[in-house]
């Protein structure tokens, strides 16, 4: 046998004293982390709890770990307890402490609302740093899975038929109990319990209980929805479903296809090093609502920056934002485009065989209107308004030029030249259809893709951030912007000096 004095003493019960920041390379990203995390102010947070009879652990400890374990995949309050015994850069992050489970859990919930601020400084400070300049942003959104289960649902007709079973259940079952008791009395006397169907009754109650309060929740959010006085009845589809684990989350189709409960997670975010600039969470799954919230927090954002109003920042927006009402969201320091969702107008045709208006563009400038071959058609009469209706203006195209068109056989008949009749409330959506045609647009949104989808790919698959942890709408909004802020903390890293150099918090800035 080989002597072990060849070797190096192997000793893995020996004691040695080291410091966490020593065990870790000086080069470890986990150091300007630290720091990043020391600059958020404490005011945010609510105070954490602490081991009995000890004081509470420090918020930044408690921040650092979820933070970082966002930021690496790790969610799970229990695998982020348990790190931070065994692995150093979660316990450096720890600062000797040894949270449990439930104290992460609590401090993650507790702060929900806490997180938006945090996120908040994330951005300004990239602002600071250069690795955000809102040159151009680019919207989109994501459906990330709630934790409910489609199995614990029910839908509005199917609480109102279970609603009646169950009173019928229980009025049997209290007649049955009654008439038992009585048999019981005779036979066993007053004061023996006998056999009851107490249970079995308040089960069925505690269920009943349970379905009329998602019902009448469900009627609430429907009265207001339909701004109906208290006590009114909504109109509500009998297939319309609520879920009992999460009442706020809703039904919308997922990647593939499939329906769940979910929540749409949006973004703003910067082209230059892919910084998330804005975010939020609703349950309302059309994208389109969410622009104007958006672009309100980018034009925040530009004032913070103090960009002049001659340098706009380009927003980019799908198809899926395209609408009146955000197209005329365009200016105050917004170059907005939003596509059309006909990339190519000449290949959308009405049922009638020719080109409906909206594959027709407003120039502005000429207060005309362009049609898909490029050719302007110049306004001729003002309709008047009938009936409360707002007035249209009716645009004629040149008959030469109609005559000797290419696109003619697929636009009208022999004879014709075009003409559109068109409300002013258009004008925004033709205005943008236009944009969209000329080079310089069509360059800049190209690179939309490019800027937001690489950060829900990392958020959701390389960091697995596809399912919510938290149920309901507050808490699921603080853990979508916890992602969020450490996502932006990972950017931070590029440019955060080392310790020997520690930023100031904003808040003292």
């Amino acid at each position: 046998m080989a002597s072990a004095d060849r070797f190096k003493p192997y000793a893995p019960d020996v004691q040695a004293v080291v410091r966490l920041e020593e065990a870790l390379p000086p080069d470890h990203p986990v150091h300007p982390f630290v720091d990043l995390v020391r600059s958020v102010d404490l005011a945010h947070f609510a105070t954490p709890p602490g081991p009995k009879g000890e004081k509470p652990y420090h918020p930044h400890a408690l921040f650092g770990i979820l933070a970082w374990g966002y930021l690496h995949g790790v969610r799970s309050s229990r695998k982020l307890a348990r790190l931070a015994r065994q692995e150093a850069t979660f316990a450096y992050l720890a600062g000797g402490g040894r949270p449990d489970y439930r104290t992460l859990a609590r401090f993650r919930r507790d702060n929900a609302a806490a997180f938006t601020a945090v996120f908040q400084e994330t951005v300004v400070l990239a602002l600071r740093l250069g690795l955000a300049r809102l040159g151009h942003v680019a919207l989109d959104g994501t459906k990330l899975k709630a934790n409910a289960s489609k199995h614990k649902a029910m839908s509005y007709g199917r609480m109102q038929q279970r609603e009646a079973q169950l009173k019928e259940e229980i009025a049997r079952l209290v007649e049955q109990a009654e008439a038992r008791d009585a048999t019981e009395d005779e036979e066993y006397g007053a004061d023996s319990d006998g056999y009851a169907v107490a249970e079995e009754l308040a089960r069925r109650e505690a269920r009943l209980a349970k379905i009329r309060a998602l019902r009448e929740r469900l009627e609430a959010e429907q009265r207001a929805e339909q701004g109906l006085p208290d006590g009114a009845a909504p109109a509500i589809a009998d297939k319309e479903q609520r879920s009992f684990a999460d009442g706020d989350a809703r039904i919308m189709l997922m990647k593939r296809g499939a329906y769940d409960y979910a929540y749409n997670a949006q973004a703003a975010v910067d082209r230059e090093h892919g910084v998330i600039v804005a975010a939020d969470l609703t349950n309302v799954a059309p994208d389109v609502g969410h622009l104007p919230g958006l672009v309100a927090r980018v034009r925040a954002l530009r004032a913070v920056a103090e960009i002049p109003e001659a340098a706009p920042t380009t927003a980019s927006a799908d198809a899926g934002y395209f609408s009146a009402d955000n197209a005329a969201e365009d200016g105050d320091g917004l170059d907005l485009l939003i596509a059309a969702g006909r990339d190519d107008p000449a290949a959308a045709r009405s049922t009638a065989g020719v080109y409906p208006a909206d594959c027709f563009g407003y120039d502005a400038g000429r207060d005309v209107w362009v049609c898909p071959a490029d050719r302007p058609l110049v306004r001729q009469v003002t309709a008047p308004g009938t009936r409360g209706r707002p007035s249209k203006h009716r645009y004629l195209a040149d008959p030469a030029e109609c005559a000797a068109c290419p696109l003619r056989a697929r636009c009208l008949k022999p004879g014709e030249h075009r003409r559109v009749l068109v409300a002013q409330r258009s004008r925004p959506t033709g205005a943008m259809r236009f944009k969209l045609r000329q080079p310089d647009a069509r360059r800049r949104y190209a690179r939309r893709k490019a800027i937001v989808e690489p950060v829900f790919g990392q958020l959701k698959h390389a960091r697995g951030f596809d399912t919510l942890s938290l149920r309901g709408l507050a808490l699921a909004t603080g853990e979508y912007l916890l992602a969020c802020l450490a996502h932006n903390l990972g950017k931070l890293l590029r440019v955060c000096p080392l310790p020997a150099a520690r930023p100031a918090p904003l808040a003292a800035a």
